[in-house]
């Protein structure tokens, strides 16, 4: 996403999303956003200015064509966070992304590459969470998950056009279907398809958190996709997720963030009082 010296977008209605305003009410939209920021050094400055006073996310994907390059990426975070950690009330908690689709690169980072990069952090002592997609199999998850180094999972991501389920497709974008190719052709196949995202992921990621807890996952759960609603809050917290994030409302339902935040500060009240 093109953006403007200090951050904002450039276009009024940036050309790598898509949103049918036909089908404003199905809730779902697709975006082609990879890693759209100033870069690190910037980012290390703002918040030195910002001084968060609470625990704070900073969110990376390595990007190196090869696991060398990666691992080399996840020093140079780590060695930068740890020069300035005194100049923050709180360290960070690193969101390492391995499942976006959209920064033009095959996603390659599963298995051994991820605990070798989530071992970098380890000499800094560094909470890492892991961000993977609700396409990525329980068991791969679990084997991250038991690194010492991993605070946490995080699911999910938007999902690749071509990986989507004919009912999605057929529901929220009906008018992509080409007659002559007799395939479904994405709105934005001119950036690569982009990835998809939207109330349609809900029951995928409950069933996704509640298979992991059941396989034996035990670290945190971060889960996020579809969450339209407060029911929706309390649909993915008793499926085992300990956090919700929320985003897709943020432009599709605006309106119901409040109600969003509330019920999850209700749930965690209701599981205080249990206990």
């Amino acid at each position: 996403m093109p953006l403007t010296n200090d951050g904002r977008p450039q276009e009024w209605f940036p050309k790598c999303i898509f949103l049918d305003w036909k089908r404003f009410w199905k809730g779902g939209m697709l975006n082609v956003v990879g890693l759209s920021n100033f870069g690190i050094l910037q980012h290390f400055f703002w918040l030195r200015m910002q001084q968060p006073r609470r625990p704070w996310f900073f969110s990376v994907m390595p990007m190196g064509a090869t696991l060398d390059e990666r691992l080399e990426e996840c020093r140079v975070l780590a060695r930068g966070i740890a020069f300035r950690r005194g100049r923050f009330h709180h360290k960070p908690i690193v969101v390492m992304n391995i499942s976006c689709p959209n920064t033009g690169e095959a996603i390659a980072c599963i298995g051994d590459d991820v605990r070798r990069m989530l071992g970098v952090f380890d000499w800094e002592g560094l909470d890492v969470v892991v961000k993977v997609a609700v396409t990525m199999p329980v068991e791969q998850a679990l084997e991250i998950a038991r690194h010492p180094n991993c605070a946490g999972i995080h699911v999910t991501n938007t999902i690749p056009w071509s990986e989507l389920p004919e009912d999605i497709l057929r529901r929220v974008f009906p008018d992509c279907w080409d007659e002559d190719l007799e395939e479904w052709v994405s709105p934005l196949a001119e950036f690569g398809g982009g990835g998809y995202s939207g109330k349609d992921l809900l029951p995928m990621v409950a069933r996704w958190v509640y298979s992991a807890r059941q396989m034996g996952m035990e670290t945190s759960i971060i889960a996020g996709g579809g969450i339209f609603s407060g029911d929706d809050v309390f649909h993915l917290r008793s499926a085992g997720a300990d956090v919700v994030s929320v985003a897709s409302p943020v432009i599709l339902r605006p309106w119901k963030i409040p109600g969003i935040v509330v019920a999850a500060w209700l749930y965690d009240v209701v599981e205080k009082r249990r206990a």
